[in-house]
């Protein structure tokens, strides 16, 4: 049924501020407010501030991410292999981590092109640039 609606005058300021509190949910913003989500918040808000649910969905992506790599860190940390492996093959690079690659340019001569393979991702280079 929802919570009774009554008003909430706050400035987008201190929208942001909550939102950023409860990392981009809405939902959890509301119960802290006790107000309904649908009235206040995609309602009456979104009127006063149309940007607001792209601020949220933003400030949400960068809980998740952090969440993520603190989980990253916290696998990394305890040897879990397969979030070292993944954090050499996508940091790694940065420090000289590199992984083995293979260059075949056998059926591509003629053309100028020489495809280097590589596990994580395979790249084109035109030889025949000018």
């Amino acid at each position: 049924m929802g919570r009774p609606k009554r008003e909430i005058k706050l400035s987008k300021k201190e929208v942001v501020a909550l939102l950023e509190e409860h990392g981009g949910v809405v939902a959890r913003v509301c119960a802290a407010l006790q107000v309904d989500r649908a009235s206040w918040f995609y309602d009456a808000l979104r009127k006063k501030y149309p940007d607001i649910v792209d601020i949220a969905w933003d400030i949400k992506k960068k809980s998740i991410l952090t969440d993520a790599s603190t989980a990253l860190l916290d696998n990394v940390r305890a040897g879990k292999e397969t979030s070292v492996i993944f954090a050499l093959k996508t940091l790694g690079a940065r420090i000289g981590f590199m992984e083995p690659t293979q260059t075949d340019s056998s059926n591509n001569a003629a053309n100028g092109l020489t495809v280097n393979y590589n596990p994580t991702f395979v790249s084109v280079q035109n030889d025949n640039h000018t």
